[in-house]
């Protein structure tokens, strides 16, 4: 049998000899690049134009706005409205002028606000609403408080500044119903309203081609006053606060002043004082030192109360003067309103006291006596002689100091009933004035407190504090005061 021609496979092709991963040279490292820390962060993504805030909040961008409804139509008002809610301001308008009794409401409002449109036209004087509007706003005008812009609709700019036309004669028409002395009082405040706020810059309708001009200036201006105001309130901001930074130098200086005069002082009266006598022998008894001085008596009256008794008790009235009794604090009630004895004796009592304690009610006003009586005080607290604390009793602190309520019209009666008007004006400014400044300063109020002897507790406490504040230069100067009032 032939031999087979069958073959084995031949070997697999060698594959290619590569070197090992192991022999190839290490790969360099890539280089790490650092910012510099110096550099700033990257710009955030622009914001939406309806995110942008070029302005204050809203809530400090308030208007009030004053006007006479009967002849400035709504229409007019609504888009006056709307122009100023379109740019993010608050309107305050007050349109519910029939009732009165929410006038001191309105005088409320306006003394939050930083900024008022007073809008004139020819019936705005015919609203005796208005005009008391306009002097409160003119009040507020003066103590600077207040940016006013006058705004002139379908009215001549001279005829308002000089009460003519129609404007002046629809305001002598209301003045005519109060020809008594406090109608006369209430109509020289409308009249220096009257000469003050149109004298600053405004805006008349004749001066505009149509409505929508005239109201997009109002807005304009009103815009601008707001920039103004917020410029100034940063910079009283600013100020106060390197004030603030430099009261610490400044008390240094004052005390090193203090000190360089205290040592001259000393120095001055070393020289004057004569040489020591000798010593005495050894053998003799030395001299008795001199008696020490005795402090100053304390002043006959240190709390002066002024109050009106028929609106309160003799109960309440007893008890608070039981309670500084028992404090050890002398104080004077005048409970007979001494009608039959000089006035100089009350202006004597006034002037021994320390501390002033005003007690206002209801019928408070409804008395002459009390009223010069709170003249008299204000004086003194005007001078720095004297310390008063307002005390309101079952009455609200803000018809007190609107004086309004039964308070405003006690006072009105008062007025109409003081006589002759020639020579009580001053008399009525005065009172006034005197209800003005007592009543702004910290006091108390009977709603406060649960039940009176809670409030008399509070009264007898705070009157404590006062007097434990005053510094001994003041009580020697009243002593000294009262010492010469003696003589």
């Amino acid at each position: 049998m032939a031999a087979s021609s069958f073959s084995p496979p031949p070997p697999p092709p060698s594959l290619p000899s590569y070197p090992l991963r192991s022999h190839r040279p290490p790969a360099s490292p890539r280089p790490i690049i650092r910012l510099p820390h110096h550099l700033p962060p990257p710009p955030p993504p622009p914001l939406p134009n309806s995110l942008y805030k070029p302005y204050p909040p809203s809530s400090n961008r308030q208007v009030f706005i004053s006007l006479g409804g009967m002849d400035v139509g709504n229409d007019f008002l609504s888009l006056v409205e709307e122009a100023f809610i379109n740019k993010n301001i608050n309107v305050y308008c007050n349109t519910e002028r029939g009732y009165t009794y929410l006038q001191p409401l309105f005088f409320k409002r306006i003394e939050k606000m930083v900024l008022a449109v007073v809008i004139f036209s020819d019936r705005y004087t015919s609203s005796k609403w208005c005009l008391n509007e306009l002097v409160r706003i003119n009040k507020r005008m003066i103590e600077g408080k207040l940016h006013v812009i006058p705004i002139f609709y379908n009215v001549d700019v001279e005829n308002v500044k000089i009460l003519a036309g129609k404007f002046g004669y629809n305001f002598r028409e209301t003045t005519s119903k109060y020809g008594d002395c406090a109608g006369l009082w209430l109509i020289n405040k409308w009249e220096k309203a009257l000469k003050s706020i149109p004298q600053k810059f405004g805006l008349s309708s004749f001066d505009y081609r149509c409505e929508n001009d005239f109201i997009n200036a109002i807005v304009e201006e009103v815009e601008k006053a707001f920039n103004h105001i917020t410029k100034e309130e940063v910079d009283v901001a600013d100020a106060n606060r390197n004030s603030n930074d430099m009261v610490g130098s400044d008390d240094e200086h004052l005390k090193t002043k203090k000190v360089k005069e205290d040592s001259s002082k000393k120095r001055n009266v070393h020289t004057l004082v004569p040489p020591p006598p000798p010593p005495p022998p050894p053998l003799l008894r030395a001299p008795h030192p001199p008696p020490t001085p005795t402090p100053p008596l304390p002043s006959k009256h240190e709390v002066f109360i002024s109050f009106e008794a028929k609106d309160m008790g003799n109960g309440f009235l007893s008890s608070v003067k039981e309670a500084f009794i028992n404090k050890h604090v002398n104080v004077y009630v005048d409970e007979t309103e001494l009608r039959s004895r000089d006035r100089q004796y009350l202006s004597k009592v006034i002037e021994e006291s320390i501390v002033a304690l005003v007690i206002f009610s209801h019928r408070y006003t409804g008395s002459e006596w009390y009223l010069n009586e709170l003249v008299q005080i204000n004086e003194r607290m005007s001078e720095v002689k004297l310390h008063v604390i307002p005390i309101f009793y079952k009455l609200d602190v803000e018809n007190v100091k609107l004086l309004a309520g039964k308070f405003g019209f006690n006072l009105r009666e008062t007025a109409r009933n003081c006589g002759g008007c020639g020579g009580n004006w001053r008399k009525i400014n005065k009172w006034e004035e005197a209800l003005e400044s007592i009543p702004q300063k910290f006091g108390l109020s009977s709603f406060d407190y649960r039940c009176e002897n809670d409030f008399i507790n509070a009264i007898v406490e705070e009157v404590d504090k006062v007097l434990n504040h005053i510094t001994k230069e003041e009580a020697d100067a009243a002593e000294a005061n009262r010492i010469v009032i003696s003589d």
